[in-house]
């Protein structure tokens, strides 16, 4: 009997496991199985979500407790998008305060939601104007 619980221990872990993510990474399944009523009303659906390639940016989650570091960093972004154009229409990085977050100004801390948005390039307002003023007031 012992054995028996042993192994369906073993068994349902590994099958955690297999369900949450593949071996290279790639699982359409396994985060958006559980997670895709957040994502299935979005207009403009970043590429990555769709395709449940969900590590390529939460390189830092956690498949035993379905936790994430939370710190998904601007150095992330540039693996895919080009380096000289991110931070073009406003300053990002280090030393460029987010007056909305008290933190550093990245492009997902105020402007971008980096999942998807129903406004285009995933901006956080639909008219830029009010996303400018958001911290802008002057404007």
């Amino acid at each position: 009997m012992k054995i028996f619980v042993a192994i369906l221990i073993l068994l349902s872990t590994v099958g955690l496991t297999l369900y949450c993510t593949s071996q290279d990474g790639r699982d359409p399944d396994g985060c958006l199985g559980c997670h895709m009523d957040a994502f299935q009303n979005i207009q403009y659906l970043h590429p990555l979500v769709r395709q449940g390639e969900c590590t390529v940016c939460h390189i830092e989650y956690d498949i035993e407790t379905h936790q994430d570091s939370g710190d998904v960093t601007f150095d992330v972004c540039v693996e895919c998008h080009n380096d000289e154009n991110l931070g073009r229409s406003h300053s990002v990085g280090p030393g460029v305060l987010d007056p909305n977050t008290g933190g550093t100004m990245t492009c997902t801390s105020s402007c971008h939601f980096p999942h998807g948005s129903d406004n285009k390039f995933h901006l956080s307002f639909r008219d830029k104007a009010d996303l400018c003023r958001s911290c802008h007031a002057e404007f």
